[in-house]
């Protein structure tokens, strides 16, 4: 069902990447909680400024090196809101700090810290929920290309998941939602952007 596509050969990226689009771009994602429905919808007309002001105690800082050409310099508020339950995340700004958290829940994951140089944004410190520290360079990376820019890129595999495709799919998904569309195990940060 899922293909694993080589450098060169039809693959867009200078990465191998697993082809999770069987999988990503057809499921459904439904929750049986009517509260978890309700709270998707109220947050739907969130600005996420209410994330500013979160708590990073207990949190590890990860420190990077990324650069992210924009079109537009980030301006206070929205980024990314999720549109439907398939759209894990929404991302904002706020004070030269970016803010991921997920769609569902308003649970915060990421704080990046940025600067812009020209056109670039460049983040050098994010600051990551424990349970979420591992590439968390790349996943951020990975949610800037992805849902703020809206192009295609591919999603990386944390540590653990190993190789079984249908477990990176599902991990995939379960992250990602409808936007992760490939998934590799190699660094996603060394790729051009």
């Amino acid at each position: 069902m899922y293909q694993w596509l080589e450098i060169g050969s039809g693959n867009p990226f200078n990465a191998r990447v697993l082809d999770i689009r069987p999988l990503t771009q057809t499921v459904t994602a439904t929750t049986q909680n009517p509260d978890v429905a309700k709270r998707f919808l109220e947050l739907r007309e969130s600005d996420g400024s209410d994330l500013a002001n979160t708590s990073a105690d207990g949190w590890i800082s990860v420190a990077c090196s990324l650069e992210v050409a924009f079109p537009t310099a980030p301006i206070d508020g929205p980024l990314y809101k999720a549109a439907q339950m398939e759209d894990k995340w929404d991302i904002y700004a706020y004070d030269s700090a970016l803010y991921f958290s997920r769609s569902w829940t308003e649970i915060l994951i990421y704080k990046a810290i940025f600067r812009r140089v020209d056109r670039i944004i460049v983040i050098n410190t994010i600051d990551s929920a424990p349970n979420y520290s591992d590439k968390a360079d790349q996943a951020v990376l990975f949610l800037l290309v992805s849902h703020v820019l809206g192009r295609p890129f591919p999603n990386p595999i944390p540590t653990g998941v190993g190789d079984d495709t249908e477990q990176i799919a599902l991990h995939s998904f379960s992250s990602y939602g409808r936007n992760a569309l490939y998934a590799t195990l190699g660094d996603v940060t060394s790729l051009s952007v």
